[in-house]
């Protein structure tokens, strides 16, 4: 009874508390992760995902907690996978033995040797490591034989014997080929080569095809120094189609295995259309290579030159402003060199240098 002797009423329950729009349970932590929200689990809140080191988000980087049209108050986005990072998978080294400390996850350490005797490493890297950017700090190495003497190509020589050039001249480019061609080994396991002369017409009863001279330096070398000087007119197009229609032909000498490599020497400006013969060529696959002569008379026209190498690196231009006296040793050794380059870019496709 209250203190007048009435009767004290009770409420029928008690007040209602009014409590936050929330989601659903905290969002759990991505494993290997964590999620940092601004709000707790409460409506407006937004979460943000982050992965630990040597992992990399796979999903959103952001989660909401918002109300729907119904009323529901859900997160807006789930949460995401934190997964290793890996850098792309590293072939096996042939002619030697790859070791990884974690395969190619982050953080891994790739050392390489060669096995396989007269093979060394190149270039000389011994060790490389995987980044948190899934890249490796540097390239993996192959395992090539030195190059020069050893490469596996089917090497075309094209010569521009036209009357600008003269029989002295005739000679020291003769004498330069002969040079360079003497610093790679003669073998069915190596190099193969073809020698031709053109001019107007091309010379095919003096021509060494890939398959004339195989194993004896001695007799390839004989048969180079009976191709003749004569001639006038430079019909350079003329003289790559006969490389992809003859010399590259099947039933030739030319080998599945081995890069093709097209070295054109010319002092002139060519009188008929390289374009679409220097295409032909290309598209077999032959790497070409341009060694242009500043001629004793006339002019080159380095617009064809372009045309037919394709790409500016692969005209050799030390005898552009130096003429036939650039010629020299040392130069021939030069384009040894250039003609190899880097023996991995090649040992998965072409497998030159190997």
């Amino acid at each position: 009874m209250g203190s007048d002797g009435g009767l004290v009423g009770r409420w029928s329950d008690y007040a209602p508390v009014c409590l936050r729009k929330s989601c659903p349970a905290q969002l759990l932590d991505p494993m290997n992760g964590q999620t940092i929200c601004t709000d707790a689990i409460f409506l407006g809140s937004e979460c943000e995902f982050t992965c630990h080191d040597n992992h990399m988000r796979v999903g959103p980087l952001y989660s909401n907690c918002i109300e729907l049209e119904d009323g529901s108050v859900v997160w807006d986005r789930p949460v995401p996978k934190c997964e290793p990072i890996k850098c792309p998978d590293q072939f096996p080294l042939a002619h030697g033995e790859m070791t990884c400390s974690k395969s190619n996850f982050a953080t891994s350490r790739c050392q390489f040797r060669c096995t396989a005797d007269n093979y060394q490493l190149y270039p000389p890297t011994t060790e490389n490591h995987c980044l948190n950017t899934s890249n490796w700090d540097v390239p993996k190495p192959c395992c090539a034989r030195p190059c020069p003497p050893f490469a596996v190509m089917d090497f075309v020589v094209v010569l521009d014997s036209s009357s600008s050039v003269g029989i002295e001249n005739w000679m020291k480019v003769k004498k330069f080929t002969h040079q360079f061609l003497s610093t790679f080994t003669l073998s069915p396991e190596g190099s193969q080569y073809s020698v031709f002369r053109y001019n107007r017409e091309v010379d095919t009863h003096s021509q060494i095809l890939l398959q004339d001279h195989q194993t004896n330096m001695d007799d390839f070398m004989y048969a180079f120094d009976d191709i003749p000087y004569d001639g006038s007119g430079t019909h350079t197009g003329n003289a790559i189609n006969h490389v992809v229609d003859y010399i590259l032909a099947p039933g030739k000498g030319n080998r599945p295995n081995a890069q093709d490599i097209v070295l054109l020497i010319t002092d002139g400006r060519s009188q008929d259309s390289v374009r679409r013969p220097a295409q032909r060529l290309r598209q077999t696959g032959a790497t070409v290579f341009v060694l242009p002569i500043l001629p004793p008379r006339g002019r080159l026209d380095m617009a064809q030159v372009r045309e037919i190498a394709g790409r500016e690196e692969n005209i050799i231009t030390d005898a552009i402003e130096g003429g036939f006296e650039a010629l020299t040793a040392q130069f021939s050794k030069k384009v040894g060199d250039m003609i190899c380059r880097n023996p991995c870019k090649h040992t998965l496709h072409d497998h030159l240098a190997l």
